[in-house]
């Protein structure tokens, strides 16, 4: 994780010219990028802010960043108890979404409506 900062501050230097103070532009791969490494390293038990100082960036826009990237769908993992089949009419699926999130006790027909209203 800590050559893979390393690596995202060098792109920031070299793509902003040395390092960026206020009103820096990101470009969208930037800001992608430090997104993920800011959820890798809040679900590592880290702080924002302490995220934040270790990209480079600073702490309301890191989380503008987040904020933006929730709203776009990402893909996700769909966990049932194992196939419907075999499971039975009774069994249920889980949504676990890369930001965390657990949605549990969906049906297979409510899947379409989930990503029709997050959508």
């Amino acid at each position: 994780m800590e050559a893979r900062i390393k690596r995202y501050r060098r792109a920031v230097e070299r793509t902003l010219g040395g390092r960026p103070g206020r009103g820096a532009r990101y470009g969208e791969d930037l800001r992608q990028e430090a997104v993920v490494l800011a959820r890798a390293g809040m679900l590592a038990g880290k702080s924002l802010a302490t995220v934040a100082g270790e990209l480079g960036v600073g702490c309301a826009t890191l989380a503008r960043w987040l904020e933006g990237a929730r709203a776009a769908l990402r893909p996700v993992e769909v966990q049932g108890e194992g196939r419907e089949e075999e499971a039975g009419p009774a069994s249920s699926l889980v949504l676990v979404a890369p930001t965390g999130w657990r949605i549990e006790g969906l049906r297979r027909e409510d899947i379409p409506e989930l990503l029709r209203v997050l959508g």
